[in-house]
């Protein structure tokens, strides 16, 4: 039997912790709004996590979701309301967890913790994957539609759809610049040691964090500061961070003044639009979440004598029988080393060493790596420009990235933002509309191609590169 999986997501230094619980959650129960998921598969190797999708089961429910959006988009005002509030549950949770006293709490409170956030997680989860079911794999079924619908009304359906589908609402970046900025304006007030910097720290912890950490510190705050502090420009750059939302809505309503569009193409942006926000929210609630589970897995690892990673590769009913009960799975080395975490026939399982590389081969389907000079995706926002290449996975590879260099990525999170804001434009294997590198992107106005799978198999750091946004090419010079 031919393999039916294919892989569409992988980051680097990430654990189960909370990753196995949603994978987990999703297989048990259908989405209140599109049924049951498609099949998945979680790979964790030496820190690295692949996740793997049933192709043909992805591919018919990005149709459904997909033709809910463009020919009911009505269904999903509620939707959307409910995807907000989870989030911002899950946000205000964090936020709390982030400063709690874990010492002072009993086993059982800790276990109460971890219950009640895995619950919150697994809420913003299950809505979360509906906009990437959508709008990632071999179509990019979303963008793909509402193009061709768009194209009844221009010939430059591209651009209309980069437009249209911009959210009109500042993201977590542009909050966070704006703040920065307004603190580095402020020479008299405000210093390393200012409460101010404090405040905006406890409210932005979590940026630099990705999954395993470092927090965003008051050094690294202080030193944003003062590298702001030597921009002559900086006045008309708050200003145009401050408008930049009502510049997005202007364009977007000349547009549509000029387009005509019918009601339900214009409601499926607007579903569209606020999934794009959505989506930088969600990420910014995961970012808490996992420093605040990262806080807990550590005080719960002080109290069973064991190293924090073992925590974290511990599932729901391990960690209850290891904080009640004293006992661990005894293939927890192994776990480390190669584990793959599924669901079938009713069953959650997990396997390790040579069983896991056998599975692996018997169920994947193998990246294609021919040895291509262009290399093909999706449009994140058009330009065509010339440059050298910086493979940046995670955050210690940012250190090599010029100003001028091209990011070519698996996948951006929040963590690499600095790297971003040199790169003239960005390259990613995974992601559609509504990933992190397109809203970037966006609001950076940088070229960008994503969802092209095999980018940073085919390049390397040092590659000299033209990327066409234009028409979602990136070729070998």
């Amino acid at each position: 039997m031919e393999p039916e999986y294919e892989l569409f997501v992988e980051d680097r230094n990430v654990t189960p912790f909370l990753l196995h619980n949603v994978s987990r959650s999703i297989a048990e129960r259908s989405t209140k709004y599109f049924g049951k998921t498609p099949s998945d598969i979680l790979q964790f190797t030496e820190g690295k996590v692949k996740w793997y999708a049933h192709s043909k089961e992805f591919e018919q429910y990005a149709k459904l979701i997909t033709s809910v959006v463009c020919d009911k988009p009505e269904t999903l005002i509620e939707f959307n309301r409910s995807y907000k509030k989870a989030i911002e549950e899950m946000r205000a949770f964090s936020k709390k967890l982030y400063v709690r006293n874990l010492t002072k709490l009993s086993t059982a409170e800790l276990w109460e913790i971890y219950l009640s956030g895995v619950e919150k997680y697994e809420k913003v989860y299950e809505y979360g994957i509906i906009p990437f079911f959508a709008d990632s794999g071999q179509t990019s079924q979303l963008s793909a539609n509402l193009k061709e619908k768009l194209s009844h009304y221009t010939k430059d359906a591209n651009i209309a759809f980069i437009t249209l589908s911009n959210p009109d609402k500042p993201s977590q970046m542009l909050l966070e610049e704006k703040n920065l900025m307004q603190l580095a304006l402020d020479s008299n007030n405000v210093n390393q040691n200012s409460s101010a910097i404090k405040k905006h720290q406890k409210e932005f912890f979590w940026l630099t964090f990705g999954y395993e950490g470092p927090i965003y510190s008051i050094e690294e705050i202080w030193k944003r500061i003062c590298e702001l502090r030597q921009n002559k420009d900086l006045k008309e750059l708050l200003e145009k961070n401050k408008n930049y939302a009502f510049e997005v809505k202007k364009e977007q309503l000349e547009l549509l003044s000029k387009l005509k569009l019918n009601k339900k193409i214009m409601q499926a942006f607007r579903i569209t639009r606020e999934w794009m926000l959505f989506k930088e929210l969600r990420k910014a609630s995961f970012f808490a979440a996992y420093v605040g589970f990262d806080r807990l897995a550590g005080e719960i690892a002080k109290r069973l004598t064991v190293s924090k990673s073992d925590v974290k590769f511990l599932t729901k009913e391990e960690l209850k029988s290891a904080l009640f009960e004293n006992t661990f799975p005894s293939d927890l080395k192994q776990r480390k080393i190669n584990s793959i975490y599924y669901y079938k026939n009713g069953k959650f399982n997990i396997i390790t060493g040579t069983e896991a590389q056998e599975f692996i081969k018997d169920n994947i389907k193998p990246t294609e790596e021919e040895n291509q000079s262009i290399i093909r995706g999706q449009v994140a926002f058009p330009g065509i420009i010339k440059g050298t290449v910086k493979i940046v996975n995670e955050p210690s590879d940012m250190a090599k990235m010029q100003d001028g260099d091209i990011l070519v990525s698996s996948a951006t999170n929040p963590n690499l933002l600095p790297a971003m804001k040199k790169a003239v434009a960005f390259v990613t294997n995974v992601g559609g509309i509504t990933c992190h590198a397109a809203i970037v992107a966006r609001e950076m106005k940088k070229p960008c191609v994503i969802g092209t799978k095999i980018a940073t198999k085919l390049l390397k750091d040092g590659d000299l590169i033209e990327v066409n946004a234009d028409i979602g090419e990136v070729r070998k010079l």
